[in-house]
C-alpha cells in the first residue's frame, strides 16, 4: 500500500525499495491481537440472512464490527432493542461466513493501528478531530487494493460497475 501511494505521489519505486528502507528505518507493521470476542449464552441469537443474497447496491446491507460474530456486546439487550426499535433486520454471522465482514474488520484494524494506538490524544475532542480527519482520508483519498486502487467514496459514488473498469 505504501508502495501505491509513494508511486502515486510521483516516485519512481518498487515494492522492495520500499520494503528495504522499512527494515532500515525499523519499520514495522502492527499486527492485532486474537480475537476475543465470546456469545453470552442468556443474549439472543439470530439467523444468518445473508446466506443466498446477491448485494448489487450502495446501502443494500450494512456491516457492523462490535464483535458482531455473537459476542456478549453485539447481543445485549439494550443494544438489540434499540435495533428492533428501528425495523433493523439483526443477521449474525455463522461459522465460515467471515468474508461477509472482512471488509469492516479491515477498516476498524487500520483505524486502530493508524489513526488510535499510535495517536496520544489529549482529550476526547482531539480523537474525534483525529478519528474524523482519518475516516476522511481513508474513504476520500486513500486508494484500497481491492477497489483496484480506487478510493471508497469513487467506488460508492459510481456504483460497483466501476471496479470492472
Amino acid at each position: 500500500m505504501r508502495t501505491v501511494v509513494l508511486q502515486q505521489q510521483g516516485l519512481l519505486i518498487n515494492r522492495k525499495r520500499v520494503q528495504r528502507l522499512m527494515r532500515l528505518m525499523r519499520l514495522e507493521g502492527m499486527a492485532p491481537g486474537p480475537n476475543a470476542s465470546r456469545p453470552h449464552m442468556e443474549h439472543p441469537r439470530f439467523p444468518y440472512l445473508l446466506r443466498h443474497l446477491e448485494v448489487v447496491r450502495p446501502d443494500q446491507v450494512w456491516a457492523s464490527d462490535i464483535n458482531t460474530d455473537q459476542g456478549a456486546q453485539y447481543t445485549a439487550i439494550e443494544w438489540v432493542a434499540v435495533l428492533l426499535a428501528h425495523e433493523v433486520r439483526v443477521s449474525m454471522d455463522g461459522k465460515g461466513r467471515w468474508m461477509d465482514n472482512v471488509f469492516v474488520e479491515r477498516l476498524w484494524r487500520s483505524l486502530k493501528y493508524e489513526a488510535v494506538y499510535p495517536r496520544a490524544y489529549a482529550d476526547v475532542h482531539e480523537a474525534w478531530a483525529g478519528i474524523r480527519w482519518w475516516l476522511h482520508f481513508y474513504n476520500h483519498q486513500r486508494p484500497h487494493q481491492a477497489l483496484g486502487y480506487q478510493t471508497p467514496m469513487h467506488v460508492y459514488r459510481t456504483g460497483p460497475d466501476a471496479l470492472a473498469a
